[in-house]
């Protein structure tokens, strides 16, 4: 317990609690800012809401005609759009069975192309799994609803990349503090203290990501709450035009269970990623170039790959995937896996299940070697034996004088 208290007041020196608390209060600052921001098509969030408040009180039959009249007697640009993207996703909305009927279609079209083609291979395996997946949501009927409430909470890529950068600057204060004061010589000397050491910093850097994540998407829940319209819970996560295309049956309540475990899970394999490279490198400005090319190379791959492409596997076993949570319940995609049609989702959680495995390996092989304690300098050598006697000194003049007492 000693050492787990040692390793959060690490985290509580003066410098990084400022530069978290920074990081803390620029997230809603540059949210609330992104929120009253006029985009490219002319209009803010808060117009976007507003719309969907004021249709709301309409019928499933009088919602579209309600929109398309607003949409014709509009003058600006901005409200033109608006109307538009709202026709839309209202549309979709309504014809859910219309989409859930195309799947089924899909499928069968492309069975039949195989059948006469001779090819059983991995397009039709891939339709027919598809159709299955998606004939569990029949009855399903999506409601009207204001999402951005929800999509602030859930699928807000700035505070994504806000946590991301608070997990590095904890992991650098974890691992590297003990490399900047020579300390980890010490620390490291033997089987039970490597473990124990390693035990306390993997459990201190959960409970950091466990902290991180109430604090940042719980303060984007507030914003919610104040500036958005309400969110329906018991509504279907189809009903949000982003998970249109979710294979999950689910009501928006349940979709917030699964979510953040999964979103802690996400986070807490990126901090451990990041505190393996602290320990790995012992130069400060490799570890923040080796981070920096990580994370980029990942969001690369992850953002410009197609789900189609024979590179595939590089978008989805990626961590960037993960801290992207919502895209694990937004889409159903699945891969070439030599012919057999690999969910995505599947493919992450193996993919963090070998990592896990790996970093287990990794320290029991660290616990189970010996560690080299390199010489000391003779000044330093010097100071520590004139420490000893000067000690030794003080503890018998202290026990004399109690004698006396």
């Amino acid at each position: 317990m000693d050492i787990v208290k040692n390793e959060i007041c690490k985290l509580l020196t003066k410098r990084t609690v400022l530069i978290l608390l920074f990081l803390l209060v620029l997230n809603p600052v540059l949210g609330l800012y992104t929120m009253n921001t006029v985009n490219d098509d002319g209009y803010t969030g808060k117009d976007y809401s507003a719309l969907y408040g004021e249709i709301s009180n309409y019928s499933r039959e009088d919602v579209l005609p309600e929109i398309e009249q607003r949409q014709m007697t509009a003058e600006a640009y901005g409200r033109i759009s608006l109307c538009s993207r709202v026709y839309k996703e209202v549309g979709a909305c309504l014809s859910y069975d219309e989409y859930l009927d195309s799947v089924n279609e899909k499928a069968d079209e492309i069975s039949i192309m195989n059948k006469f083609s001779g090819n059983g291979g991995f397009a039709e395996k891939n339709a027919a799994k598809t159709s299955r997946v998606y004939s569990k949501l029949k009855g399903t009927v999506p409601e009207v609803i204001d999402a951005s409430g929800l999509l602030n909470i859930t699928d807000n890529e700035l505070t994504d990349y806000v946590a991301v950068i608070m997990l590095f600057i904890i992991a650098l204060n974890i691992v590297f503090y003990e490399k900047s004061e020579n300390q980890l010589a010490l620390l490291r000397t033997t089987a039970r203290g490597r473990r124990q050491l390693m035990a306390s910093k993997s459990f201190v850097m959960i409970m950091a990501v466990i902290l991180i994540t109430l604090l940042l998407y719980g303060i984007n829940a507030v914003i919610s709450m104040c500036f958005y319209n309400p969110i329906n819970l018991k509504s279907p996560l189809q009903s949000v035009y982003l998970y249109y295309g979710s294979p999950f049956k689910l009501s928006i309540g349940q979709f917030l269970a699964c979510y953040f475990p999964v979103k802690i899970i996400s986070f807490i394999l990126l901090g451990m990623f990041f505190m393996l490279i602290c320990a790995a490198l012992d130069n400060i400005i490799f570890v923040f170039v080796a981070s920096a090319v990580t994370v980029v190379i990942e969001a690369i791959c992850y953002t410009t790959i197609s789900g189609t492409s024979f590179l595939a596997f590089l978008k989805y076993i990626n961590i960037m995937y993960g801290v992207r949570t919502g895209r694990l319940f937004s889409d159903y995609v699945n891969i070439n896996l030599f012919g057999y049609p690999l969910n995505t989702g599947v493919l992450y959680g193996l993919f963090w299940l070998v990592f896990l495995r790996l970093q287990i390996i990794s320290i029991r092989c660290m616990k189970r070697s010996c560690f080299y304690c390199p010489a000391l300098p003779a000044a330093k050598i010097q100071a520590v034996i004139h420490l000893y006697f000067c000690t030794n000194a003080i503890r018998h003049l202290f026990r004399e004088k109690c004698y006396l007492f």
